[in-house]
């Protein structure tokens, strides 16, 4: 696989995680479960919305599976914020390198930034646990910088936690594969290319990109939360989509209006990243705001690491 490809798997999968932070949910009361029961009370179609974190170590965290997947026994469409596995989303598809790479090398992230950046970013692309770890220590002088700033974060979310190392299940695929053979529709709220598009800023200039790069490479040593206890603990203070700023609140409503069209008229069961559930303008909110009752659905979720 080729390192575009590469990158691309991981960022689709996994960027709706990244760039989190705990919040106030200014006792909107959306607490405790992620999982999610929203009624329409015109129609009485009961849905469900699961936020996930899009892979998971296995070995570690343990999810009710039956429980889940009964929940989408009684469900008609089975809707997925993204789907990788589609064929007109094919990873073997080419994405213009503009989204990663800077056209012009003359200008480049090791050029631009003084010494002391310069060796604090090598030590912490030395450290890299995940993905394509040798590639970008070989070929940090191509990338934009917020290509960059995205995988910083995305690395020391991942990197909380130094139980976690096997990053062996999907779960919005593994649902998705249930539901099909349970005969669901599919449907998705984004396209792989809209999610690019958000994460990766083709707009932002240089000097921008160059300003969050080295937010990044400052913040990267400050202690972070560790996501898979928040998830295990099902506590959505743990995760903020607030702190992605207007791009994820737009995001969060342009799916919050496809999915009234959808479970107006089916009982739709819905995976999401887990951020895009959380705070004022998170997906629970926004469907609540629009007549839906919503109601946790509570399942046990459990960590196999002890926990300082």
């Amino acid at each position: 696989m080729k390192i575009a490809e590469q990158y691309q798997l991981i960022i689709v999968l996994l960027f709706s995680t990244t760039l989190l932070k705990p919040i106030d949910l200014n006792g909107q009361g959306f607490e405790g479960s992620v999982i999610w029961s929203i009624t329409d009370p015109k129609s009485n179609n009961e849905s469900f919305i699961l936020g996930t974190l899009h892979i998971m170590d296995t070995s570690q965290i343990s999810i009710p599976l039956h429980e889940i997947e009964s929940l989408i026994q009684k469900c008609k469409v089975y809707c997925m914020e993204v789907d990788v596995n589609n064929s007109t989303m094919s990873f073997q598809q080419p994405i213009d390198p503009s989204f990663y790479f800077v056209k012009d090398t003359k200008i480049n992230i090791l050029n631009s930034l003084d010494q002391d950046y310069r060796n604090k970013l090598f030590e912490i692309v030395k450290s890299f646990k995940m993905g394509p770890g040798l590639e970008i220590r070989r070929k940090l002088y191509l990338f934009k910088p917020q290509t960059l700033t995205f995988l910083l974060i995305l690395e020391k979310q991942l990197s909380a936690s130094d139980n976690i190392s096997n990053l062996n299940f999907q779960p919005d695929t593994y649902f998705e594969k249930y539901a099909k053979t349970a005969q669901l529709d599919i449907d998705t709220l984004e396209s792989r290319q809209s999610q690019l598009e958000w994460v990766f800023q083709p707009d932002l200039s240089f000097d921008e990109g160059m300003i969050q790069l080295r937010s990044a490479i400052d913040q990267y040593d400050v202690k972070t939360e560790d996501l898979w206890l928040s998830y295990a603990n099902q506590n959505l203070h743990g995760f903020s989509s607030s702190a992605q700023g207007e791009w994820m609140a737009q995001r969060n409503v342009n799916m919050a209006r496809k999915l009234e069209r959808l479970i107006s008229t089916n009982s739709t069961f819905i995976t999401v990243g887990i951020a895009h559930l959380v705070g004022e303008n998170g997906l629970l909110n926004l469907l609540s705001l629009k007549g839906f009752i919503i109601e946790p659905v509570r399942i046990d979720i459990h960590l196999n690491y002890k926990t300082q």
